[in-house]
């Protein structure tokens, strides 16, 4: 909407000057002034946005290349092609080296990577989970950190039921990228890490800034993406870095 409006008012401007220079209330000087001109207005407007977009998705790669050499001459986790490609709904991580797509079965994240360790709060993986337990919580310690991960029985299975290792882990509610003790063992899409700040992240997706809400030291910042309200992440920020702490997918389809 903002972006049309912006479109209008330009192609309005032009309009205005194209008339004041060919003299103001002659007919046939009114005349003159053709969709055209109104089109080729609207046109130059989006080729400058383009150009600008363009800008900055070239300066935030060289940022991110001087970022992974960095990483690398510190050892740390480089963001591999897939990740840097997706979409923050393709519900994709990276762990690792190794890119994850949700949903994924318990069992399989846990078998993925011999240094996932289950912290003692979560249940056995044989455990038989019923439609009335509800999502089951996997406590998973990685890299110095320790994170939740929701887990839902499937959908074919939800009369029946199934052990907790049959659970499918999804991307909802509180994923949390960064850690105050230890840095994020996480990548998400784009090389979203807890060093990317709300304005990166609205900038690299492209989405809309819906609402704001301040707290004492953080800030939620609310994303649509499409009108329809369909697919909703809620991001929280700290308060002065405006760097993100965590992403929950509110709703999406």
């Amino acid at each position: 909407m903002k972006k049309n409006i912006l479109r209008f008012m330009t192609a309005a401007t032009a309009a205005a000057i194209i008339l004041s220079a060919s003299g103001c209330g002659k007919k046939e000087n009114i005349e003159d002034f053709t969709s055209n001109n109104v089109e080729q207005a609207i046109n130059e407007y989006d080729a400058q946005q383009a150009e600008k977009r363009e800008q900055y998705e070239k300066e935030f790669a060289e940022k991110e290349e001087a970022k992974k050499e960095a990483m690398q001459a510190n050892n740390d986790i480089v963001p591999t092609d897939e990740i840097l490609e997706a979409d923050i709904f393709d519900y994709k991580i990276q762990i690792g080296d190794k890119c994850y797509t949700f949903p994924i079965s318990v069992q399989e994240f846990m078998d993925s990577n011999p240094d996932f360790e289950l912290d003692e709060r979560t249940k056995p993986l044989d455990t038989f989970v019923e439609k009335t337990d509800g999502s089951q919580i996997l406590y998973v310690k990685y890299n110095g950190t320790t994170t939740e991960f929701e887990a839902f029985i499937p959908e074919e299975k939800i009369e029946s039921g199934c052990p907790f290792s049959e659970c499918l882990i999804q991307m909802g509610r509180g994923f949390y990228i960064g850690s105050e003790e230890k840095p994020s063992p996480f990548i998400l899409p784009k090389g979203i890490t807890d060093k990317t700040t709300i304005e990166d992240f609205k900038e690299l997706f492209g989405i809309k800034e819906n609402f704001v809400e301040t707290r004492e030291d953080h800030i939620i910042v609310t994303f649509n993406q499409g009108d329809d309200f369909s697919r909703i992440i809620e991001v929280t920020a700290d308060k002065e870095t405006q760097e993100i702490q965590s992403i929950s997918y509110l709703y999406m389809n």
